[in-house]
């Protein structure tokens, strides 16, 4: 079975997708338009128009986190809160691809 890699930044903004087959750039999209749910659903159709349904695959999806003592932040704390909940329905949505 080919080795697959799937990477999603997800962010407020845009949500950017990558993936590879074996270790080579295969396909890359940025979703920028809608709400958070709207974003989720457009890396849903991504991976699933990739071919990775039912495939093991290796992946990464950045955390959005806050960093203790940093205070000149342009990021308000409440947006991350947003984008946590988007990087767990995205998790939630892969592994509904079987990924």
């Amino acid at each position: 079975m080919t080795p697959y890699l799937i990477s999603v930044d997800p962010g407020t903004k845009a949500t950017g997708v990558a993936f590879f087959e074996d270790g080579i750039l295969r396909a890359v999209d940025l979703f920028a338009k809608g709400p958070a749910h709207e974003k989720v659903s457009e890396v849903h159709r991504f991976f699933k128009k990739q071919g990775v349904v039912g495939h093991m695959a290796h992946g990464a999806i950045e955390f959005p986190q806050i960093y203790a003592g940093y205070t000149k932040s342009e990021v308000d704390p409440n947006d991350l809160l947003v984008l946590a909940a988007q990087v767990g329905a995205i998790d939630y949505v892969l592994s509904q691809l079987g990924v």
